[in-house]
């Protein structure tokens, strides 16, 4: 099946694209504390699979993982997640996200942000 113009737009954006974009949109919407880890550069004892993002804007805390459209975590990265889920199921916080192109495009990520 041929993939239609938005999915074959979704396929080809980079994670690194993704990720500009949501820092702009988080920036936009006045989430002033935004982190985020640079491929290869997370050397703080912090071993490797943290999330992409950390974005402050109290009282909100989201870590959102990024991934290229039909990618998945790698298992470093689930066990980071499934940490972070577990906080926010025993305490409200962090929001956890697995963010795609498809979910800038279709507004989901503007819509969490706002």
């Amino acid at each position: 099946m041929a993939l239609t113009p938005e999915e074959r737009q979704d396929r080809d954006m980079s994670e690194a694209a993704l990720q500009k974009a949501v820092l702009e949109l988080a920036k936009e919407a006045g989430w002033d504390l935004r982190f985020h880890v640079r491929a290869g550069r997370a050397h703080w004892n912090l071993g490797s699979g943290l999330p992409d993002l950390v974005l402050i804007r109290v009282p909100r805390l989201i870590v959102a993982e990024l991934k290229r459209q039909g990618k998945s975590p790698e298992p470093e990265q689930v066990r980071w997640l499934t940490a972070f889920e577990k906080l926010q199921q025993e305490h409200g916080i962090p929001e956890v996200y697995v963010w795609r192109p498809s979910d800038l495009r279709t507004g989901l990520i503007e819509d969490v942000l706002l």
